[in-house]
């Protein structure tokens, strides 16, 4: 076993500022379609969720694996399970 080092330390840091600088805009991004929804206007919660869950998710996984030098197949894969997962009722294919 590896013994830490102060690098590590460092990208440890920085990854959790980056997590914990995302968490109130991914519940915003839950909380706003949830209160579109209940005011009785559902064209927009839609609009909102399938913005969210989709268009969002697509772009960022693409800009992600583009910048981790992650060959297409990869992509191609990820977006596949992540449409499977999402449609398919039985999960325990994971």
């Amino acid at each position: 076993m590896k013994k830490s080092t102060v690098e590590g330390l460092y990208e440890g840091i920085k990854a959790l500022r980056i997590y914990f600088s995302l968490v109130i805009p991914a519940s915003l991004g839950i909380i706003i379609p949830n209160y579109y929804q209940s005011t009785g206007r559902p064209r927009y919660a839609v609009i909102l969720n399938l913005l969210r869950q989709v268009v969002i998710f697509l772009l960022v996984m693409v800009i992600f694996f583009k910048n981790m030098e992650i060959g297409w197949s990869m992509v191609c894969t990820a977006i596949y399970r992540f449409a499977v997962c999402n449609s398919a009722t039985d999960f325990s294919i994971y």
